[in-house]
């Protein structure tokens, strides 16, 4: 049987969905922006570059505009975002209201290394949203 109707959905990285290759975004860290807190489409977007000109940092989005931003949001809903450090100084990712850093991750990312983060929602309750923030890895070179 032919397909004859296809209507593309959108695809997260995340556990349940294959990686989308083409979904990429960027930010700039310098000292008078630090911590650029992250939108929720950057943090979906399953790859962000940052070049931080200074020491500084991200914040994630709070949990609860992840949940909202995330179609079908469900407990136990998993989201992965590599972040590549492209600048000339220590990035510092910190979490934001409603998340929590995994024990043994660890945030600081030196100059030219990538990371990939795996944020777990815990809780979708509204005025309770709430997850974990975990570092996987650590790679010295791109």
């Amino acid at each position: 049987m032919a397909i004859t109707h296809y209507t593309p959905t959108r695809v997260y990285t995340s556990t349940a969905a294959p990686i989308n290759p083409i979904a990429c975004a960027s930010a700039i860290v310098t000292t008078a922006t630090t911590p650029v807190t992250l939108t929720v489409a950057q943090t979906l977007a399953g790859v962000l570059f940052v070049d931080c000109q200074d020491a500084g940092g991200i914040k994630f989005p709070t949990a609860a505009n992840l949940v909202a931003g995330i179609q079908g949001c469900a407990v136990d809903t998993c989201v992965f975002l590599w972040v590549l450090n492209t600048g000339d100084t220590t990035l510092t990712p910190v979490v934001n209201t409603g998340l929590t850093l995994g024990t043994g991750s660890t945030a600081a990312m030196a100059t030219v290394t990538s990371k990939l983060w795996l944020i777990r929602i815990t809780n979708i309750t509204p005025g309770a949203e709430a997850g974990t923030l975990w570092s996987l890895n650590a790679a010295s070179a791109f």
